[in-house]
């Protein structure tokens, strides 16, 4: 319902939301990337690592669930979205990225440095690849559309 009622209100020459989101995204990757290249992190700049880690992954979830939305998709939960964005082919390797949302929901609501640091390692080790895909697939989309 939401969708015919905001698309009466939006003004013709706006961008699709996801694009603004997607914009978004792109920053805040480039901002987790800046943080995932320094060599020998402290705790204090582990813990900083992982914040951006969190609101990358928000804007990841919040980004396809715009784009599945614009496509006639119902999807609310960061799973239902990451499950069906698997279906339609937007992201690749659902359980990796389901495995995503456990970490960020570890780091999000709980504290415990041995935790944190494999969460931190997950990041940089596997996570921000995943991110990377998804810029790199929006990226294309918009070009496509554009």
């Amino acid at each position: 319902m939401c969708a015919t009622l905001c698309s009466l209100f939006k003004p013709k020459n706006m961008e699709p939301r996801w694009i603004l989101r997607f914009t978004n995204f792109a920053a805040a990757l480039a901002r987790l990337e800046e943080a995932l290249a320094e060599k020998q992190v402290t705790m204090l700049e582990k813990d900083g690592t992982i914040k951006r880690f969190e609101f990358t992954f928000e804007l990841a979830w919040k980004l396809l669930k715009d784009i599945l939305e614009e496509a006639g998709y119902d999807v609310t939960s960061p799973k239902d979205v990451i499950k069906k964005a698997a279906e339609v082919g937007l992201i690749q390797n659902a359980d990796s990225w389901l495995s995503i949302i456990d970490s960020r929901n570890i780091t999000a609501h709980e504290y415990d440095e041995s935790k944190s640091n494999v969460v931190y390692d997950l990041v940089a080790g596997k996570f921000v690849h995943l991110l990377r895909d998804l810029k790199l697939a929006a990226t294309k989309k918009r070009e496509k559309e554009h």
